[in-house]
């Protein structure tokens, strides 16, 4: 027992010995789980190609970008994914169609649980992306009318960084949207500004058709839901949709009550929302808002009512802006694209020091070349074809109603 002291010896936890040793496996710790954690992306076809890693946009000199913390929150939220394109992404509807007797086709598809319909322009911006990217071309995307984000997103969400330039209220807060519900909000950069040859504001027009003001639409909506809502602030008017049957809600409630009086050719009778499909309910304001077909918007009052049969138009004065003011010379545009109901030209000419750039670094270009709008906005399909060889844009090819444009 002569050395039985040592065993009572207290032993040296926090020795120098040992501060080192766990200082220097928490130091490899850290280092495993930075470099090892998942990709917080939603969108599982993106990959770190993204020119995130290696461009930095020039800040910009003229107008500041659109702040979607700050922007009011749109409704009805309508949003699905789109079918049919390589990278899916999600977008919001502004446009509902003229409820609840013609809703917009895609809430017609959402009812049948499909997604929504592919817009052609966003196959093709992923299509001339793809191409790009396989050859190791990196840059920025450049979305001039972007209405809802349709080519905006399909580029976002492939990685690239998307400058877009909408000038109606409605759209941009779709666009808030879907920068959401994509994740995409440090890839996307939003101007609320119409692109055009001046700096200052011009006359914008937005088209207005009659309908029934619809203002929410919940899908299957859960009781979860409906009672977390709780004491509902504002004074509704349900109307529950079925499309073909003239069933209708008769009255108004208040709060989360949750049977209704249904009136039909049989009579009334009572039913709970939730076990109905679909169900929309319309917010009784005093300040009415406009709702109206935002998809054809235009600087010309003739093309804002040119696609739909209307005798409304709403003027409104809105910023415009040169492409040249926005985009430095050290900015990569590797695509263009161009979608303003007839002021096409306006906006080319508006982007004459970026399309002047030599054939490796003018970007490629997509533009709507309807005569009819070109019309409306006193200009022509000629007139933008010789612009253009003007800038050295030799080889235009016809894809619809649309124009692509390379340089050699």
């Amino acid at each position: 027992m002569a050395y039985a002291w040592k065993r009572d010896r207290p032993s040296r936890i926090l020795s120098s010995r040992n501060l080192l040793f766990f200082f220097s496996i928490s130091l490899l710790l850290i280092f495993f789980f930075f470099f090892l954690s998942p990709s917080s992306n939603p969108n599982p076809n993106f990959t770190q190609q993204s020119s995130l890693k290696t461009l930095t946009l020039t800040p910009f000199r003229s107008i500041q970008s659109f702040d979607c913390f700050k922007c009011p929150q749109s409704y009805p939220v309508i949003a699905n994914v789109v079918e049919g394109v390589r990278y899916p992404f999600f977008y919001s509807l502004a446009d509902l169609g003229t409820l609840p007797d013609k809703p917009h086709k895609n809430i017609v598809r959402m009812l049948k649980g499909k997604p929504f319909r592919k817009p052609d322009i966003s196959v093709t911006i992923q299509e001339v992306l793809e191409k790009m990217r396989a050859d190791g071309t990196d840059g920025f995307v450049v979305d001039v009318g972007a209405n809802v984000g349709m080519a905006t997103f399909a580029a976002a969400v492939m990685g690239f960084r998307v400058l877009s330039f909408e000038p109606v209220f409605e759209n941009l807060q779709r666009i808030c949207d879907g920068v959401f519900f994509n994740r995409v909000g440090d890839r996307v950069t939003l101007f609320e500004a119409a692109a055009s040859d001046r700096l200052g504001n011009i006359t914008f027009h937005k088209s207005r058709v009659a309908h029934k003001e619809i203002r929410y639409m919940f899908l299957n909506w859960p009781e979860s839901v409906f009672s977390a809502r709780g004491n509902v602030p504002w004074r509704m008017l349900l109307h529950v949709i079925l499309w073909g049957t003239g069933v209708y809600v008769e009255k108004g409630i208040e709060g989360n009550q949750k049977s209704f009086d249904l009136v039909s050719k049989r009579g009334v009778h009572q039913v709970n929302v939730l076990d109905m499909a679909v169900f929309a309910a319309s917010q009784i304001m005093e300040d009415k808002q406009l709702v109206g077909r935002l998809d054809n918007s235009a600087v010309s009052a003739t093309g804002a009512k040119m696609a739909f049969k209307t005798n409304e138009e709403i003027e409104l004065q809105v910023r415009s802006i040169p492409l040249d003011e926005v985009i430095s010379e050290s900015d990569r545009v590797l695509l263009l694209k161009i979608d303003v109901q007839g002021w096409e030209y306006h906006v080319l000419r508006g982007a004459s020091k970026l399309l002047s750039r030599k054939g490796g670094e003018a970007p490629y270009l997509i533009y709507e070349e309807d005569e009819r709008l070109l019309k409306a906005s006193n200009s022509s399909a000629k007139e933008i074809r010789e612009f253009l060889s003007s800038m050295g844009y030799q080889h235009c090819t016809q894809h619809g109603t649309d124009a692509h444009c390379t340089k050699n």
